[in-house]
């Protein structure tokens, strides 16, 4: 029978999908804002409480018990259930607000929007922040489910229903050729297009 669960806060759920999402708990700390003893005090206090040890020592680094495997979805939709609550009673203040948020875009996307919202957030967030990372498109949504992510900008044609989307700008395609190509100065159709010589560039491999 397993014991029961008394005296778990937000915080500790927190904490629990963090180091189940690191598997470490100095990543989990820093991510978290805490510090690794903190961290681990708190793993100490819901290996307690759920009775489990929970994430157990590997050659990987630490590797979860099937009864933490169980326990996460749940978790992770408490969470956001108890975020949501709470975040129906409070107005949003950005000139107080001091969340992090994890963004992913492209090379050009950073380009085109970064230097803005950087400004904009100087000004009307200037306690949030925002880490940015390289989009890699293959694991864009699941990465947004897992709440890895907070927000992708990326050239995605078909989205899943689950994800809320919106366009940023409307942009086309240039070619690229070297000085006194025999194209230059041609209307080239696809078919021409098609049998020139290209670089070809894979940002996602």
């Amino acid at each position: 029978m397993n014991p029961p669960i008394r005296n778990l806060d937000l915080h500790m759920l927190e904490c629990f999908d963090m180091l189940m999402r690191e598997k470490n708990v100095s990543r989990a700390a820093e991510r978290l804002g805490l510090s690794q003893s903190s961290t681990s005090e708190t793993l100490g206090r819901l290996r307690d409480r759920l009775g489990d040890p929970l994430l157990v020592r590997s050659r990987e680094g630490m590797a979860p018990t099937p009864r933490a495997e169980e326990l996460l979805p749940g978790v992770r939709a408490a969470i956001e259930q108890l975020r949501s609550l709470l975040a129906s009673e409070q107005e949003f203040d950005p000139l107080k607000a001091r969340q992090r948020f994890n963004f992913c875009a492209s090379d050009y996307a950073q380009w085109l929007v970064l230097p803005e919202l950087g400004k904009r957030l100087q000004v009307r967030a200037p306690g949030m922040g925002i880490d940015v990372m390289v989009v890699n498109i293959l694991r864009v949504e699941q990465a947004l489910e897992d709440g890895e992510l907070d927000l992708a900008l990326a050239f995605y044609p078909s989205p899943p229903p689950a994800l809320r989307c919106m366009p940023l700008v409307q942009d086309g395609y240039s070619a690229v050729v070297r000085s006194g190509h025999p194209a230059l100065g041609q209307a080239l159709d696809a078919a021409s297009f098609a049998q020139l010589q290209h670089v070809r560039v894979a940002p996602s491999g």
